[in-house]
């Protein structure tokens, strides 16, 4: 069974654009039950960012607890370092590696490479940029399967019907 960690920006996105509380309780719903199957998870350090934003997306993270937002453990903080010493020498511009290791980024592929999820987020590929460390670049990096929210539906085969 696949199983699959979410970016902070498909939290976001959902809840500002497709999938809001109000128009779309099932999408969330939806989430939780996925998490109760065991397959959709987040991290520690993405909840810490969603529940800076202080809004109804924040209460239903500050509502979730360690079986939703995973924590760090010792072999996902080697992984970090890993990934960190990879952006070091990839050639990034000394911002975007700075920029980088102040969010949850490289902590999400950092637990989806250890603990074998596929990663879930809006980001694209983009192998030239150097302004900016992407998941799915890093992912690209280190073999590891990394899809947007639309590909998740469709491969968990999501329905939100009336």
């Amino acid at each position: 069974m696949t199983r699959y960690l979410i970016d902070a920006n498909c939290l976001i996105e959902a809840k500002n654009r497709w999938y809001g509380f109000d128009i779309c309780p099932a999408f969330w719903q939806w989430i939780e039950n996925q998490n109760e199957a065991g397959v959709i998870y987040s991290i520690d350090k993405i909840k810490t960012e969603l529940v800076a934003g202080r809004d109804e997306l924040a209460q239903w993270a500050q509502a979730k607890g360690q079986g939703f937002f995973l924590p760090t453990d010792n072999d996902v903080a080697v992984a970090y370092t890993q990934i960190v010493a990879w952006a070091q020498t990839a050639n990034f511009k000394p911002q975007a590696i700075q920029d980088f290791m102040g969010v949850a980024d490289g902590w999400l592929v950092a637990h989806a490479m250890v603990h074998q999820f596929t990663v879930v987020t809006h980001e694209k590929l983009d192998i030239n940029q150097t302004t900016r460390i992407k998941i799915p670049r890093i992912c690209n990096q280190h073999a590891i399967d990394c899809i947007d929210l639309f590909e998740l539906l469709r491969q968990t085969q999501a329905r939100f019907v009336l």
